[in-house]
């Protein structure tokens, strides 16, 4: 069980950086002779196709589990809302290869849409629900169609606009070094707990969780926040966005991701209790689902998206 963690997440923090390195790759030449196709990822696209790919995915499993408890989600409504919610903050950034030369027209009104994505996914369930006609079980049935919405479209989408906000090679960077940290939260707290462990975190939600690994994975992470943030990426000349970050503020972003990511954790881990679920799904060997993948990102990203604005606006 150890060694296919350590296996599978060292392949998963690899291929991470494959796919921020091949983002960079593109965001860095805009003149590069690439086919037409291979251009339109740039500037934060490849990354939001990606992404949106690996959220829909954990949309599926979340609908699984309300499902296997009972709720009836609109589920097809529920998949469309969240890809629309990934991709919009990509599709309204000026930087994207999709906005036509000479014109900021079509990316300001692909923006409204994206502010405006909260109404029309109310809006739309509702409409989704009377269509049905079953009156028993809808607020739930409604509350639960909204939760798989927010929770997966609109919470991932701050992976996208953080991607967006530096266009270049730096904002695939950023990325990269806000993901690191908080996965190497679950790493360290796990190896610490499973070394160190001797009190419950909070047994009843989620057993095997220690204090001991809880402290463990904050360290670890505000020690690579640290390493990613001010000492990598400025010799890589990817700093971007963080150059104005001081070594104590780095220190504390890690441990806010760590907090908050395991806050996220956490929330998941609610949800497969309450619908009798150890995993969200077996995609993933010794982790589970995606869901259980993306758990601690969905909660922690946009605290860093809001935590580095707030720092360097």
């Amino acid at each position: 069980m150890v060694r296919q963690r350590v296996l599978f997440g060292s392949l998963m923090l690899v291929g991470l950086l494959a796919l921020m390195a091949a983002d960079a790759r593109l965001s860095s030449d805009a003149s590069a002779p690439y086919a037409a196709p291979v251009r339109a990822l740039g500037f934060g696209g490849l990354t939001t196709v990606s992404f949106t790919l690996l959220v829909l995915v954990g949309a599926v499993e979340l609908c699984s589990l309300f499902r296997r408890a009972g709720h009836r989600p609109a589920v097809s409504w529920c998949l469309i809302v969240v890809v629309l919610m990934m991709v919009g903050p990509w599709l309204a950034s000026p930087h994207g290869r999709t906005a036509p030369a000479g014109g900021d027209g079509w990316p300001a009104r692909i923006g409204d849409l994206d502010r405006n994505l909260p109404w029309l996914a109310i809006f739309g369930t509702a409409v989704v629900l009377i269509w049905r006609q079953r009156t028993d079980g809808a607020i739930a049935d409604f509350a639960v169609s909204l939760l798989v919405m927010f929770y997966a479209g609109y919470l991932g989408s701050f992976a996208v606009r953080l991607r967006c906000w530096q266009p270049g090679p730096e904002g695939a960077w950023i990325v990269f070094a806000t993901l690191a940290v908080i996965k190497v939260t679950d790493i360290g707290a796990y190896f610490t707990g499973l070394w160190l462990g001797r009190h419950a975190l909070i047994p009843r939600i989620s057993p095997k969780k220690t204090w001991e690994g809880l402290i463990g994975g904050i360290l670890a992470s505000g020690i690579v926040s640290w390493l990613l943030l001010d000492l990598v990426g400025p010799r890589l000349g990817w700093a971007g966005v963080t150059a104005g970050l001081t070594v104590p503020q780095a220190f504390v972003f890690g441990i806010v991701m760590a907090i908050i990511g395991q806050l996220g954790d956490l929330a998941e881990s609610l949800f497969k209790r309450d619908c009798g679920a150890k995993d969200s799904a077996r995609l993933v060997p010794a982790f589970g689902g995606m869901l259980d993948l993306i758990d601690s990102p969905l909660l922690a990203v946009p605290a860093a998206y809001w935590l580095l604005r707030w720092w360097l606006l």
